[in-house]
């Protein structure tokens, strides 16, 4: 089979095809979910099979534990609860070479709507060797010509450092191991950071409560503002009280945009239910293990810009099928609604209960917005 004909195929025809093919795919997900388990298993034996272990850890709550540790790092889960009764799971990443952690400078790295922290992890697939290197392997391939200036030549691109290309194609220089990856929390885990990956109140890992259960209504009735009064705070004195040190500066990713901006035309239907908002369970099981069929892959990767958005060049289409078991996690529909109203007033503003919620909650009609004059850090990048 020429794959390449394929793949040529698809791109000539992409706008029509994969549009509906990326509809279909989720549906036929859908439809075959109550049998995924025997759909699942035959999947090997069709033209393109391709299977990435990383899309079907054995257990969802122990996906991110078995991640970890199959880069070589050891992990910890701490369960945190928040002043109003959530409990987060948050994991710490361990690099078992490093003998004496007092160093060690502490990191929370938090994640976006409709994430996890297994989000982090996911992007390329690496090892952590016994000298605590850790390195990366890709399947994407560019072709880049490197140009030299003026009174130089080829040569001046060669000589920066010394270095060497083992025998597993992984290329390190000396005084320099491990500082260059695309799975940031295993990079900084090897150069003096202690980092821990937090998981926001409703997401996949983060669905207990002390009174509630996640079947409960009341359970979802929180929004990005409960995020900030209550789980930050918690997930920040935590760390602090566990570590006995300060975390390390905070820093800011902007203009981030996605496909989904057009769901603010329903913000008003969403504020009305809250409930859970994208738990998928069986359905992103089946659709993400049809989307790493090599014939499928790029069709499921529309699947994905529809939910994140992103760079194509930044796509590494071998593994589709990780993010796609990874993203959505889940989240609630006032989360998403408040996201939404953001989006729509371009200021950071408080969640909009409507005009009688709003005066009994801000003693305003309008929501107010958050006084950024109060941040009086330096430490944001």
């Amino acid at each position: 089979m020429n794959y390449s004909c394929v793949e040529s195929f698809v791109k000539l025809n992409s706008r029509k095809i994969i549009k509906y093919s990326a509809i279909l795919t989720v549906l036929l997900a859908i439809y075959l979910a109550p049998v995924g388990d025997y759909m699942i298993s035959g999947l090997k034996y069709l033209p393109g099979y391709y299977h990435d272990l990383d899309t079907t850890r054995t257990s969802r709550q122990r996906a991110v534990v078995q991640i970890i540790e199959s880069r070589g790092f050891q992990s910890e889960t701490h369960y945190i609860t928040t002043g109003d009764g959530y409990i987060l799971t948050v994991h710490r990443i361990v690099n078992p070479y490093l003998k004496d952690r007092s160093s060690l400078r502490p990191v929370l790295l938090q994640h976006g709507f409709q994430s996890s922290d297994k989000g982090w992890l996911i992007t390329s697939a690496g090892k952590l060797n016994i000298n605590g290197e850790y390195s990366e392997t890709t399947h994407i391939l560019k072709t880049v010509l490197l140009q030299h200036g003026f009174q130089s030549s080829d040569k001046g691109w060669l000589i920066t450092s010394a270095g060497k290309l083992n025998i597993n194609g992984e290329y390190s220089e000396v005084g320099r191991e491990g500082k260059v990856g695309n799975t940031l929390p295993f990079v900084l885990a090897t150069q003096g950071y202690d980092v821990w990956l937090a998981n926001m109140r409703g997401n996949v890992y983060s669905l207990n409560h002390t009174v509630y259960t996640s079947k409960d209504t009341e359970f979802w009735k929180f929004s990005i503002d409960e995020m900030i009064d209550y789980d930050l705070p918690a997930l920040i004195q935590h760390i602090l009280t566990t570590t006995h040190k300060t975390l390390s500066p905070v820093s800011f990713l902007g203009h981030a945009t996605t496909p989904l901006q057009f769901l603010t035309y329903f913000e008003g239907l969403y504020r009305s239910y809250p409930t859970s908002l994208l738990h998928m369970g069986k359905v992103q099981e089946v659709y993400a293990q049809l989307c790493e069929n090599y014939f499928m892959q790029t069709i499921c990767q529309r699947i994905f810009y529809a939910i994140m958005g992103f760079g194509e060049q930044h796509f590494d289409y071998s593994r589709v099928g990780s993010y796609l078991s990874t993203i959505p996690a889940g989240s609630g529909t006032w989360a998403g609604t408040h996201l939404l109203q953001k989006m729509i007033a371009k200021r950071p503003v408080k969640f909009n209960l409507g005009t009688e919620e709003n005066i009994r909650r801000y003693g305003q009609s309008v929501p107010p917005e958050y006084d950024l004059s109060v941040i009086n850090s330096t430490n944001i990048a």
